[in-house]
């Protein structure tokens, strides 16, 4: 028999999946409209973060169901931080990474900062009709995605950091 406690975090559990995955079916379909038309590179890395985030999370609830020991327990955990982390990236970590970007942006030399900042790319943009369009600015949008994709691997490594983790050292190298 199941408690109380476990079956509100199951409930809890399945309203959270259910929820990521409406998310994720609103980004693929924000990405197929591809309404600021993205190049190729942009949208495999949007894209992936549709796969890495439904996989960690589907992986964590698989190892939840097997229920062996505190192994699966920290596993599950790690596994639903990592598909939470994955998930938010375009929300949380997209606009810290925009805005230390756009201040870094804003001491550099008039021609260099729209290489670097995609606000100051897109303002550029010739002609007027490709303004907030993603078309010409892929450069600067992947170095934001990829400085996006470093801050999730620096969550994750202070995930491991947390007091709460400390017994499973030897378990960290497999996961990340």
């Amino acid at each position: 028999e199941l408690s109380k406690k476990t079956k509100f975090h199951k409930y809890l559990g399945i309203t959270a999946t259910i929820s990521l995955y409406l998310h994720m079916l609103g980004a693929v379909h924000i990405l197929y409209r591809d309404i600021v038309h993205h190049n190729i590179f942009p949208k495999m890395m949007l894209f992936s973060d549709v796969v890495m985030s439904s996989y960690f999370i589907g992986r964590g609830i698989q190892l939840r169901k097997k229920k062996e020991g505190i192994h699966n327990h920290f596993m599950h955990r790690t596994m639903m931080f990592f598909g939470f982390v994955h998930a938010i990236e375009g929300s949380g970590q997209i606009r810290f990474t925009a805005w230390y970007i756009w201040i870094i942006s804003r001491f550099l030399p008039e021609n260099i900062a729209p290489w670097i900042d995609t606000t100051v790319c897109q303002e550029n943009a010739y002609p007027l009709d490709f303004r907030a369009a993603a078309t010409h600015c892929v450069f600067p949008y992947m170095i934001r995605m990829n400085l996006l994709r470093m801050m999730s691997i620096y969550f994750k490594f202070l995930f491991f950091r947390l007091p709460l983790n400390k017994g499973y050292t030897k378990t960290k190298a497999s996961i990340v």
